[in-house]
């Protein structure tokens, strides 16, 4: 922690001010790679003022200031085992100091450095306040401790190593209104097979109905068994966005996986419609390689329009979520750099 400070880009607040379905805005941040990250993280650890005045945070561990030699136009996507140590470390000072006070956060692994590792140490604080989670890395699990007021979560991956959710996530997440997954290439029909089991029980609770199965002990008493997933109440809109790969793609089995997963949502966008599912087919991009800078600048930009009252990755198509309190945005598309470590020209940008 002794290493001199890189800038962190610190935007304050702008003069409007007006209701927001994520989060009141009051402090946000936004920094990209190690030497920010260990900046940013020794800020916080040291001065629980600070901690408790940031509200929205954008984290990308990708540098693009750093090239990998044989892609000088790309961000490094290796890491050493060093790196791969403090990385851990910072991700559980930043999480430990924030997780009372955060609202909003969009973290940005490094690829090809196993990011859900530390991804599932964020899953592991206690996010008393988060309404907002948009989590970029290649490979997820679908893994949650407690989010007691989230409401709103974005998980952009390439695969989901358990494509099973598991059974307390009804629990873990009371609030979620909205869930959307982009970028799946073949995992996700065990998801939608356990959502789709879970809706009967559901439908059984809300008409205060028992649900589930009943099992007849030897003492002749019964006892109800819950199914082994519970959705969120709260839950009305699921964004399911599978990637298209092309015919080019080197492996012939993934492409017919491909072709099956795209086929069981289309399925599931039907049988769901009534209860706000949305299958939106995307072109496929590679998160371990030259898209990566992409997906940076991308979660930056739909990161900034949150702040400035926008929808985000949540589209006006996306549930309506524009109907339920967009302000204007004070920053055009024009004026962001696509960098995801640049100041993004918001209105009083500054360092810390």
């Amino acid at each position: 922690m002794g290493a001199p400070r890189a800038p962190f880009a610190s935007y304050p607040n702008t003069t409007t001010v007006l209701p927001n379905p994520f989060f009141s805005a009051r402090s946000q941040c936004a920094g990209a790679g190690v030497a920010q990250m260990r900046a940013f993280a020794a800020l916080v650890d040291q001065s629980p003022d600070v901690a408790r005045s940031v509200r929205n945070l954008f984290l990308s561990e990708a540098d693009t200031a750093t090239r990998d030699e044989k892609k000088s136009g790309s961000p490094r996507v290796s890491i050493t085992n060093e790196e791969f140590d403090t990385l851990e470390w910072l991700i559980l000072l930043i999480a430990r100091a924030l997780a009372p006070t955060l609202e909003i956060l969009s973290y940005v692994t490094l690829p090809c450095s196993e990011g859900r590792i530390r991804v599932n140490r964020l899953h592991g604080a206690h996010w008393q306040c988060l309404r907002g989670l948009m989590i970029h890395e290649p490979h997820l699990d679908i893994y949650f401790r407690s989010y007691p007021s989230l409401r709103r979560l974005h998980m952009h991956t390439n695969s989901l190593f358990q494509d099973k959710l598991p059974r307390l996530f009804g629990d873990g997440c009371p609030q979620l209104t909205h869930w959307k997954i982009s970028r799946l290439f073949v995992d996700g029909v065990g998801l939608v097979d356990d959502i789709e089991k879970a809706w009967p029980y559901d439908d059984a609770i809300k008409r205060g109905e028992r649900g589930g199965e009943t099992l007849t002990l030897p003492n002749g008493s019964h006892v109800e068994i819950p199914p082994v997933l519970r959705l969120p109440s709260s839950l009305h809109h699921i964004i399911l966005q599978p990637a298209v790969l092309p015919e080019t793609w080197p492996s012939v089995t993934i492409i017919r996986r491909n072709r099956a997963l795209r086929d069981r949502l289309k399925i599931f966008a039907e049988t769901g419609r009534a209860r706000g599912v949305e299958v939106q087919e995307i072109e496929a991009e590679d998160m371990n390689d030259s898209d990566v800078q992409k997906v940076c600048a991308q979660a930056k930009r739909e990161w900034l329009e949150i702040l400035n009252g926008g929808v985000g990755c949540w589209t006006e198509e996306d549930g309506g979520a524009a109907a339920e309190g967009k302000i204007e945005t004070s920053i055009s598309a024009g004026q962001l750099d696509p960098s995801p470590m640049a100041d993004a020209g918001h209105p009083g940008g500054s360092a810390i």
